[in-house]
């Protein structure tokens, strides 16, 4: 019912003052005194790792494909990706690029694709949320999405074949 300062996106870093009913009043600007208020809920601490990381990615489905985005607002793929796999509580680069030599178990086989396998396209990258589909924010449907691994081959064609597959941890 309050005025609306700014959004905190996924994973954003606040300075908790204190909780009651079900709000964390967090510091907005030291200097200034100012103050707001975000459901305690939202929260987790600094330390906090989940469990299964996929379904963080899964929780941003529908959300609008913006390359360079990193939030709800809009993701692209590489972030979609950075973004999950902090809650996992690991840092991981911000682009395909770099994502793509993390050193990480290559699979050869198709056949042994999991959840939590990613895989890489030039320029692309994608989650695998079992041994068929695939979580991926995507410029060809402007949002995030899952949809089956072999859908998402023959779009891409012969131009952009996967470069690489890797498991999870």
């Amino acid at each position: 019912k309050s005025f609306c300062y700014f959004y905190l996106p996924l994973g954003s870093k606040v300075a908790i003052n204190s909780v009651e009913n079900d709000w964390a009043e967090i510091s907005l600007d030291k200097r200034n005194g100012k103050i707001g208020f975000v459901p305690s809920s939202h929260i987790v601490e600094l330390n906090y790792k989940c469990k299964d990381w996929v379904a963080i990615a899964e929780q941003l489905v529908e959300v609008p494909y913006k390359w360079g985005g990193r939030d709800t607002v809009g993701i692209d793929c590489s972030a979609l990706i950075q973004l999950s796999y902090q809650s996992y509580g690991k840092n991981i680069p911000r682009n395909t690029v770099d994502q793509v030599k993390i050193k990480k178990q290559v699979i050869f086989d198709e056949k042994m694709l999991k959840r939590g396998c990613a895989i890489f396209w030039n320029g692309h990258v994608a989650l695998m949320v079992d041994n068929e589909n695939c979580l991926h924010a995507n410029a060809y449907h402007m949002k995030t999405v899952i949809e089956p691994l072999e859908i998402v081959k023959k779009r891409m064609k012969e131009s952009h074949k996967i470069l690489r597959m890797m498991a999870e941890d």
